[in-house]
């Protein structure tokens, strides 16, 4: 089941939630996803695998290129502050 239709009609259509413009644009944004793509929430996510392995987060922060990051960031940002959004 999609959140933008069911079998036989909306969610708004269904009364499963209230009809309001955040909910209109969500399920015409769903509606436009849908047609791209087919299920806009499925079931089954494939893993990638950047860093050579199965991608898990554990992978990832391990990953020589992102603890290089990570360090820069680290160095370049005082303590308590936000890290640069451009570097």
């Amino acid at each position: 089941m999609s959140i933008a239709k069911t079998e036989s009609q909306t969610i708004i259509e269904a009364g499963i939630i209230e009809e309001n413009d955040q909910v209109e644009v969500r399920v015409e944004h769903l509606r436009q996803l849908e047609s791209l793509i087919g299920n806009a929430y499925p079931n089954k996510f494939e893993r990638s695998a950047v860093t050579g392995k199965e991608d898990t987060i554990s992978n990832i922060l391990a990953f020589e290129q992102v603890t290089e990051i990570v360090k820069e960031l680290r160095h370049n940002t005082p303590e308590g502050e936000k890290p640069d959004v451009k570097v």
